[in-house]
C-alpha cells in the first residue's frame, strides 16, 4: 500500500458522497488507503471547511466534551470524523469523564426513581465556575456495595475514588445535557438541603409506584431504621426544617399507598440547638404493619434497597 500516493478525484468524490459513513465503512470503499489517511483527508476537504459552524458552535462547545458519539452524530447530522475535526479547529476538548450513561436517570422506572430519591438525600448536584453541570455521590466505606449498585446502574466505567482521610468512597459525573434535564424535571436546587423541591408538585402527575420508589430511596439516603422493642421497628427521616411540607406529603402518601389508616402522625419539628434555635423536621413510622408493607412493596418493585438498613426489619 502506497500511503504517499496522491488522492484521485474519484477517491475524493467517494468521501464527499459518503461523508455520513464511519471511517471504517469508508475504508471498505477505499481499501487502498489507511483509516487514518481517510480521516485526515475528510477533515481537510473543502466541503467540511465550508460547513457553517457559526450557528452551531455553542452546541458544539456545550455537548462535545461530555456527550457520547452516537448522540453527537445524530445532533449534527454528520460523521464523527467531521465533528472531531471541527472540535480540533475550535480547540474544544473531550472530557475524560464520559464513561457513564446518565440518560438512564431520565427514564420512568421504579429503579430510576429510587436512585433519584437517594440522590436527593446523599447526592450532590452542582454547577461549576465554567457552567459545567456535575453530579457526585459519596458514601461511607460500609456502603461501598450500594455505591457499586449505582455505578452499575449508570454504566460508570471509571474507578470509584476512595478518601485517604476517612473510609468514604465516591464517584462523580460531568454532563451538560442530562444533569440539567434531571435538575429541571425534579426541580433540584444545588442547595437542596435548604431549598428542597416541592415533592407534592413535582410528583403530581407521577405514577404511585414511582413516587413510592423515590421515597424508599430517600429513606435509604437520609432515613434511619432501628429496632425499638423486641418485635417492633421504627423508620425515621430527619431533614432540615425546610423539608417539613415534603415530610408531611411523604407521610400521607405512605399511609395511603400501603392502605394503612393515618394514625398517630409523627411529623414534627425538633430543636437541635437551643442557642440559635435551629430546627429539623422529623418523620417517624412506628406501626409494624406499615413498616412490613413498606419492605414488602420495595421487594415487589425490585428496588436496590440498602440491605444494611432493611434487614433489621423482621416479621
Amino acid at each position: 500500500m502506497n500511503i504517499n500516493k496522491l488522492w484521485k478525484p474519484e477517491e475524493l468524490n467517494i468521501i464527499k458522497n459518503n461523508y455520513k459513513l464511519s471511517k471504517e465503512e469508508l475504508h471498505k470503499l477505499l481499501s487502498n488507503r489507511t483509516v487514518s489517511g481517510i480521516q485526515h483527508k475528510a477533515s481537510r476537504l473543502q466541503y467540511n471547511k465550508n460547513y457553517n459552524w457559526d450557528d452551531k458552535i455553542n452546541l458544539l462547545k456545550k455537548f462535545y466534551p461530555t456527550e457520547n458519539k452516537e448522540n453527537l452524530i445524530s445532533m449534527f447530522n454528520m460523521p464523527w470524523i467531521l465533528i472531531k475535526g471541527a472540535a480540533v479547529r475550535y480547540k474544544i476538548k473531550r472530557s475524560k469523564y464520559i464513561n457513564y450513561n446518565l440518560s438512564i436517570l431520565e427514564t420512568e422506572t421504579p429503579e430510576t426513581y429510587y436512585w433519584i430519591g437517594f440522590l436527593l438525600a446523599d447526592g450532590c448536584f452542582c454547577i461549576t465556575r465554567k457552567n459545567s453541570y456535575a453530579l457526585s455521590l459519596e458514601l461511607a466505606g460500609k456502603d461501598l456495595e450500594h455505591l457499586i449498585k449505582f455505578k452499575d446502574f449508570i454504566l460508570y466505567k471509571n474507578c470509584i475514588s476512595k478518601r485517604k482521610r476517612n473510609d468514604n468512597c465516591g464517584l462523580s459525573c460531568h454532563d451538560n445535557k442530562h444533569i440539567p434535564n434531571i435538575m429541571k424535571k425534579f426541580n433540584i436546587n444545588p442547595n437542596k438541603t435548604k431549598y428542597p423541591p416541592d415533592l407534592s408538585r413535582v410528583l403530581s402527575n407521577t405514577n404511585n409506584d414511582l413516587i413510592f420508589s423515590l421515597i424508599v430511596g430517600l429513606i435509604d439516603g437520609d432515613g434511619m431504621i432501628r429496632k425499638v422493642y423486641k418485635n417492633s421497628n421504627q423508620i425515621t427521616i430527619e431533614q432540615d426544617r425546610s423539608w417539613y411540607k415534603n415530610l408531611q406529603f411523604i407521610e400521607k402518601f405512605i399511609y395511603d399507598y400501603c392502605k394503612v389508616p393515618l394514625e398517630n402522625a409523627k411529623t414534627h419539628y425538633k430543636n437541635t440547638n437551643s442557642m440559635d434555635r435551629n430546627e429539623t423536621a422529623i418523620l417517624s413510622f412506628c406501626i409494624k404493619d406499615l413498616i412490613l408493607k413498606l419492605k414488602k412493596n420495595a421487594n415487589v418493585l425490585k428496588l436496590p434497597i440498602l440491605y444494611r438498613k432493611w434487614d433489621i426489619i423482621v416479621p
